[in-house]
């Protein structure tokens, strides 16, 4: 009998799929280059199921500044697709999907992602030699900023921009944030060591808004050129730039994560498989890290929880799942839930 409740679990938990999704009608394309078809239409079905989580977090989210960059990452949340149509025009692959999202909150990213990408693009005023410098690149890598769009954002530019020019680009780019570096010289001395003081001023955007400027000034030395002087310094003072950036302009949704050993006790249910969907469910959206059975008998399963939130956050998530399972809830506030399927 043991034996074949084991095999039952094993099934259960083996052939189960969420039902619990959104749909979305979603549109993907990408450019066939070299004839490589295989690439051209990977591309386009992965942008295509890209493009449906971005709509869903964009129908879901109403600040719309806490959104991430979508990366290949988020194609984990797509539950199922179906290819409504795909064709090949004009040398482009074509795709048409209906996407099954799974129904995730931008609040709830932070358990799935320890480190979560938002889109910027920048310039360089008075510096441009310094707008592909792979420093530059690391300091917004440090800080887990994205430069995806960088490169295109600057090939649309024309030669020495002006202020419109940057802010159209910008309005057309997918990116979130812009930040426009404007450097000034204020004092370099010309024997070795040299020496210089330098001075940044930065102006962040969003597509809604323009955050307040900011001002940073750097003292260097160096023994290898006054250019060199120069560019560290202006280095230095990107780096407190966008440090200062992340931490008060850019907003990623943040909770506390730590684990917690629960427990959660099922009654007045009809049968196991009911039991066991919502802990697959839990577990998918990461609420539950693990659950072991601890006791089971026809009026009464006891399961040992690792969850990732503390037991009245866990609370919350399941009444979002009330509807659906038709459960009551008692949280006794010391670790223990009992759900009751009485209802």
């Amino acid at each position: 009998m043991k034996k074949h409740l084991l095999i039952l679990l094993a099934i259960l938990l083996i052939s189960y799929s969420i039902t619990y999704a959104i749909q979305y009608d979603s549109f993907g394309t990408s450019v066939i280059e070299n004839n490589n078809l295989k690439k051209a239409d990977k591309s386009a079905l992965t942008n295509a199921l890209l493009n449906a989580i971005k709509k869903h977090f964009e129908k879901v989210t109403t600040n719309k500044d806490k959104i991430p960059e979508i990366t290949k990452d988020f194609i984990r949340f797509v539950k199922s697709y179906k290819i409504l149509n795909r064709y090949i025009k004009d040398y482009t692959v074509y795709y048409h999907l209906l996407v099954n999202v799974d129904e995730i909150t931008v609040d709830d990213l932070p358990l799935f992602f320890n480190n979560l990408k938002q889109s910027v693009i920048y310039y360089i005023v008075n510096m441009s030699n310094l707008n592909n410098d792979k420093n530059i690149a690391n300091i917004f890598g440090k800080y887990n900023l994205s430069l995806k769009n960088e490169d295109d954002f600057l090939f649309n530019l024309p030669q020495n921009p002006s202020y419109d020019d940057l802010l159209n680009e910008f309005a057309k780019s997918s990116a979130k944030y812009l930040i426009i570096f404007k450097t000034n010289i204020i004092s370099e001395s010309g024997e070795i060591p040299y020496s210089c003081k330098t001075e940044l001023i930065t102006e962040t955007f969003t597509k809604e808004k323009k955050f307040k400027i900011f001002k940073v000034v750097s003292t260097k030395s160096s023994i290898i050129s006054k250019n060199d002087c120069i560019s560290n310094s202006i280095l230095s003072s990107i780096n407190k730039a966008v440090e200062y950036i992340k931490n008060n302009y850019i907003e990623l949704p943040k909770i506390n994560i730590s684990k917690n050993e629960l427990t959660l006790t099922f009654i007045n249910f009809n049968n196991l498989s009911i039991i066991l969907k919502l802990l697959k469910v839990l577990d998918n959206k990461h609420y539950i890290e693990k659950y072991k059975m601890k006791s089971f008998s026809l009026n009464e399963a006891v399961f040992d929880i690792i969850s990732l939130l503390p037991v009245d956050n866990l609370e919350k998530k399941l009444k979002l799942l009330q509807k659906n399972y038709k459960y009551n809830i008692i949280n006794f506030g010391n670790g223990e839930i009992i759900i009751d399927f009485s209802k």
